[in-house]
């Protein structure tokens, strides 16, 4: 993601701690591209302060882990039923 390597996405989901970036930065680095700035994100962690920074980073959503399969369906559903409305 960092480098630009996709060819077409509805939304991003992120953890906030993965391999070689944290989710809260990659956020942030997706808000400054063009061609992802306006593309919803949503990020997941298991810490619930991360709740408030997922925010300020520009996330449009934010899940605490643990969390039900079917919650996650359900945002992610917010936001892709608006993409779709689009099209």
């Amino acid at each position: 993601i960092l480098e630009g390597n996709y060819s077409w996405f509805d939304l991003f989901i992120l953890d906030n701690q993965m391999p070689d970036v944290d989710g809260l930065a990659l956020c942030r680095h997706l808000r400054t591209q063009s061609v992802t700035k306006d593309t919803p994100v949503i990020l997941i962690s298991a810490a619930p302060k991360v709740g408030n920074e997922a925010l300020l980073a520009g996330a449009n959503d934010y899940i605490e882990k643990p969390f039900h399969m079917h919650y996650l369906l359900n945002v992610v559903s917010k936001y892709t039923r608006k993409v779709n409305s689009k099209q």
